[in-house]
């Protein structure tokens, strides 16, 4: 019986001592953060000129994602549509 407990005791023991990463420790929040991603084949995005909220214009808290592909919100209101105007890298 012993020689059960002690090996269970050890393990809940490293278990406390262990640190997880939370949100804070990355700089985003998966919960209130929220990306919008372009169709597949579409070319890379230069810039967003606009992004607000559809129905009452108010500005979105949202910047391009380094890939030129998505653009990530903060904070964004579920199911709220958004308008976003981009500019496309030109291929040459």
């Amino acid at each position: 019986m012993i020689r059960n407990i002690f090996p269970c005791a050890i393990m809940l023991l490293a278990s406390l001592i262990s640190f997880a990463q939370t949100s804070e420790n990355t700089g985003s929040n998966p919960k209130w953060d929220y990306q919008i991603y372009m169709p597949q084949n579409t070319k890379e995005v230069k810039e967003v000129t606009e992004l607000y909220y559809t129905s009452t214009h108010q500005p979105v808290n949202g910047k391009l994602a380094p890939n030129g592909k998505t653009i990530i919100i903060k904070n964004y209101e579920p199911k709220t549509p958004v308008h976003v105007k981009v500019i496309y890298l030109m291929e040459v």
